[in-house]
């Protein structure tokens, strides 16, 4: 059970555990993909998808120019991916041209789609809908999942996300499709009921994402596993931290629950100077503990990002006392087992 307003900031790190790329490994895929070649007509290289959602996007938008600025536009980001730290980096130096912007985001829907498709979240035998738990048991949303359902009695399960917000830097969605079947497997509801449960829970993305699930509230959702949907559609719920996306009610929100959370756990999340903005609020933090993982972070980065978390801590506020920040050197999973009594207390 999470007693106290708590904040999870999920970043790469955390969906690596469930077989999904690390931020530097997605943008080498994204490079090849965009490294679209032909020879006498023939693609020789590069996403076949991409190139016919260029062709598409091209005759229904932009007619009048050449297709191939948009082939261009994709070696832009393949030649960025050779200096670049990630492909929002890579966008981020190369704002202002929109071919690169649709480009990028492309590749991003693509990979994340097929991600998606292979990563160890997949359907228990004989029910297309729930969870295989035990190929996340290596997972921290499995380990999430005991903390959240543990002390919880079933007649208490509404309240369960009360105290409970999710920041996910991520693109894919693995925590919506795993904690329905959380619910199902701790206290036995239905599919339906545990849906309709976690529609309540508190996720940001403050990049986008694929889209919503299928369920009631979202009937023409994206599914999980997904290898239909148009990439171009998938495309449009993608955000870059170029786009104006500062000032939002969302960006409020998150802004405000980090404000208000007693802890702070940042979960495989990267530190990256843009993203820690993004989410500070002005008037600092009040949280009794910060923790975070630093797996194979070297000491000098770790004590830049200690820096960093005491200033979103103190905000625009001098006076304040500076925070004691946790951070441990562990996975995401080993850091939730190990941190369970804290984090429940």
């Amino acid at each position: 059970m999470i007693r106290s307003k708590t904040v999870f900031v999920v970043g790469a790190g955390a969906s690596c555990e469930l077989g999904f790329p690390s931020g530097a490994e997605l943008l080498q895929n994204i490079a090849t993909d965009l490294d679209i070649r032909f020879e006498h007509w023939d693609q020789k290289s590069g996403s076949r998808v991409i190139m016919e959602a260029f062709r598409r996007h091209h005759a229904a938008n932009d007619p009048q120019s050449d297709v191939n600025d948009y082939l261009k536009a994709g070696w832009r980001l393949r030649d960025a991916a050779n200096i670049t730290r990630s492909i929002d980096n890579a966008l981020d130096q190369n704002a202002g041209n929109p071919k690169v912007e649709f480009a990028g985001k492309l590749a991003i829907a693509s990979q994340i789609r097929d991600r998606e498709r292979e990563s160890h979240i997949q359907r228990r035998e004989n029910h297309p809908n729930i969870i295989d738990i035990n190929r996340i048991r290596d997972s921290w949303i499995f380990y999430l999942g005991q903390i959240l359902t543990t002390d919880v009695r079933s007649n208490k399960i509404d309240s369960i996300f009360e105290n409970v917000t999710f920041i996910s830097f991520n693109y894919d969605r693995s925590l919506e499709a795993c904690l329905p079947t959380i619910l199902c497997d701790a206290y036995g509801v239905g599919l339906q009921d545990a849906d309709n449960i976690v529609q309540n829970a508190k996720i940001y993305h403050p990049y986008g994402y694929l889209g919503n699930l299928p369920s009631s509230s979202h009937p023409q959702g994206v599914a999980f596993w997904n290898d239909t949907t148009d990439i171009i559609r998938l495309s449009q719920s993608i955000k870059t931290f170029g786009e104006e996306i500062h000032q939002s009610p969302e960006i409020d929100d998150m802004r405000g629950a980090m404000l208000e959370a007693d802890q702070i756990v940042f979960l495989g999340f990267g530190f990256h100077k843009p993203n820690i903005k993004l989410i500070s609020p002005l008037e600092g933090l009040t949280a009794r503990a910060i923790y975070g993982t630093v797996f194979q972070e070297p000491s000098a980065a770790i004590a830049t990002i200690k820096q960093d978390i005491a200033k979103m801590a103190i905000g625009n506020m001098p006076n304040k006392s500076r925070y004691d920040v946790e951070l441990a050197g562990f996975k995401c999973f080993e850091f939730l087992k190990q941190y369970y009594s804290p984090l429940t207390s």
